[in-house]
């Protein structure tokens, strides 16, 4: 898991346009220090199952949550001239993310599986921030 963790943030940063991207211990929680719009990339469930030929496959879940600063309107959900919304970087997150094996040795499949609604947030400074989460499997044979 590791390995996909560091593959998937390091594919974000050099794709998406987003300029803070980082692996998290909690979907809720934003780094100190962390310029917003931002992606976080999480660890998932992780399944494994014996195929024959001693072939042990691991289907594993990374979530890509994607943070967006209070914006008029509804910019914060669907971007307008001055920022992304999480709308557009959840798109651009699918978009370097699926089908990308990430050259892992052994990665056969990658897709997006799950989306949940935008959710709306009040930090402690009392500003406004959404938040929308996309889920990934990745499978790996070895």
């Amino acid at each position: 898991m590791k390995e996909l963790l560091e593959a998937v943030a390091g594919r974000l940063r050099q794709e998406t346009g987003v300029r803070d991207v980082f692996v998290t211990t909690d979907e809720q929680t934003l780094l100190a220090g962390t310029r917003l719009p931002a992606l976080a990339v999480k660890d998932g469930k992780v399944t494994t199952r014996k195929l024959a030929g001693g072939v042990v496959e691991k289907s594993m879940q990374v979530r890509v949550i994607a943070w967006a600063p209070q914006g008029k309107d509804a910019a914060q959900v669907m971007g307008d001239a001055t920022q992304p919304g999480v709308l557009d970087m959840v798109a651009a997150a699918e978009g370097a993310l699926d089908g990308e094996l990430l050259d892992i040795d052994g990665m056969i499949d990658a897709q997006p599986v799950e989306e949940l609604a935008s959710v709306l947030y009040i930090n402690q400074q009392g500003k406004a921030i959404q938040q929308k989460i996309i889920t990934f499997e990745y499978v790996r044979q070895r």
